[in-house]
């Protein structure tokens, strides 16, 4: 899910023949509402197959080339939108149709869309049929809009519109593809420059399964791949897709185990996460830019591996999380726990897990992180209270819940824990601290004081506006006892001597 409305979701619910449907709700017009799932780019013919229950028109299935969708952004290329208008469907703006007759697309009633992309021309074509097997409308064979490498495909509703879609059946299928796998042992924990040699036109490649794979590129010809791949598993898992006429093979591959990084200074800290700490005006960029003033720039150094937009699976299939795992050196140290606001899905607690296992297989050790406070802005207003004059704003979302739980699991049984740094309720103490002293921050009233925090916050995730409840954030208040993330990393690179 992506979107900065917080009231979006999606449930999976029962039809009333028992069958099962998922359910996206946009309830307020925000910038984007949308379902998304990164895809391998389509490089010849791929079909996305899917029941379609509309109820309220600006519904979109859409290709875009970046995360989250959103329709009317230049920055964005959206090559391929099939678009509900509230009574018909239309391809990129063009009206599906039936003998001669605008295909009448009904609310609250099923229907089988099939979506037909094609890279090699960049093409596209739709066919819309009734719950009977019957075709009421399809499209000419259209071009893209734009020329690109879309990687993500997204169901959810254009920008300013609202409601709700049901879906159900979804498929996607590459009829002309052929993939190759290749499974080669190897140790765990190592580095390894590995030369692929392949038969055939490569498309894509993949290394692992895990998280469903991360893509290493896509290439339109070439007969050898040489990669730099950190094994946190005894198994190597290369996987490839063909070109379109089916004959891509691995033809043979060679390793070479590399000696692993020494380090040549003091330990690393390499943090992951998505925008609410790695934005501008966020506490690990703003650690970053002035961290040779930092108390922690005696003690280690300090990596800011966060990306926007990312969440545990996305940072890891765009290989994000390999670049970190090829770079530790064994001591080093991964923080993480900022990876949730962009979406969750079941296999949250499984993917965090995986992540913290993943780096101390490569001789990393762990340090897990709760979420920055949401903004007291919009909807999350009410987390400052004015006539207490206090905030309570640290967040109580699924992902923190699991971060916290697994925090406990691993301090309970992790010999490569060091353990946990509060950042969320802590946020709240301090905030409250400044906001008491008022008239020693020179201002006129505690609301007066909540405020100049409050205006840091551009939405309930972002805090670039302003550096003042950031610092607080890094560095605590005198009067708190409550230590701020500096404080906490101090405390916990003890355990490291």
């Amino acid at each position: 899910m992506a979107g900065s409305d917080g009231a979006k979701k999606a449930e999976l619910q029962k039809d009333i023949d028992g069958s099962k449907f998922m359910i996206i709700s946009a309830p307020t017009p925000k910038k984007s509402h949308v379902l998304a799932k990164a895809i391998t780019p389509p490089t010849s013919l791929v079909v996305f197959t899917s029941k379609v229950r509309f109820h309220d028109a600006g519904a979109v299935m859409s290709l875009t080339s970046r995360f989250p969708f959103w329709s009317n952004a230049r920055l964005y290329t959206n090559p391929v939108t099939l678009r509900f208008d509230g009574q018909s469907l239309t391809l990129n703006d063009a009206a599906l149709s039936f003998k001669g007759r605008i295909a009448e697309v009904k609310t609250d009633t099923w229907y089988v869309v099939r979506l037909e992309v094609d890279k090699s021309n960049e093409t596209c074509w739709a066919t819309v049929a009734n719950n009977r097997g019957n075709t009421i409308g399809k499209s000419e064979r259209l071009k893209w809009k734009e020329s690109s490498k879309p990687d993500f495909f997204n169901i959810g509703f254009d920008n300013e519109a609202t409601g709700t879609i049901d879906l159900a059946e979804c498929e996607a299928v590459a009829p002309n593809a052929c993939a190759e796998r290749y499974n080669i042992s190897v140790e765990k924990g190592e580095v390894y420059w590995v030369v692929i040699t392949y038969q055939g036109e490569l498309t894509t490649g993949y290394v692992n399964s895990d998280l469903a794979g991360y893509v290493l590129g896509h290439h339109d010809s070439m007969a050898t791949d040489t990669l730099e791949i950190a094994c946190p598993r005894d198994v190597l898992d290369l996987r490839i897709g063909a070109d379109k006429t089916g004959v891509a093979k691995i033809a043979d591959v060679k390793l070479t185990k590399l000696e692993r990084q020494k380090r040549k200074g003091k330990v690393k800290v390499h943090h992951i996460g998505d925008s609410t700490s790695a934005g501008d005006g966020s506490w690990a960029r703003v650690l970053e830019k002035e961290y040779d003033k930092s108390p922690l720039a005696a003690l280690c150094d300090f990596s800011n591996r966060g990306i926007g937009g990312r969440n545990l699976g996305t940072y890891y299939q765009q290989g994000k999380l390999a670049e970190v795992l090829r770079d530790i050196c064994p001591g080093d140290i991964v923080m993480v726990g900022n990876n949730g606001t962009n979406g969750m899905n079941s296999t949250f607690e499984d993917d965090l897990n995986y992540y913290i296992d993943a780096a101390e297989a490569m001789g990393a050790k762990i340090i897990i992180n709760s979420y920055t406070p949401h903004g007291a802005v919009a909807n999350y207003a009410k987390g400052y209270n004015y006539t207490t004059h206090t905030f309570d704003n640290y967040r109580r979302d699924a992902y923190d819940v699991v971060v916290r739980k697994v925090a406990i699991q691993r301090a309970q049984s992790d010999a490569g824990y060091l353990g946990f740094v509060e950042i969320g309720q802590h946020a709240d103490a301090i905030f409250n601290a400044y906001v008491a002293d008022f008239k020693a921050n020179g201002y006129a009233s505690e609301d007066d004081a909540a405020q100049a925090i409050i205006k840091c916050f551009k939405d309930h995730n972002h805090y670039n506006q302003g550096e003042l409840a950031c610092h607080l954030m890094l560095y605590g208040y005198p009067t708190c006892p409550k230590p701020g993330i500096v404080a906490q990393i101090q405390t916990l690179l003890s355990k490291t001597r």
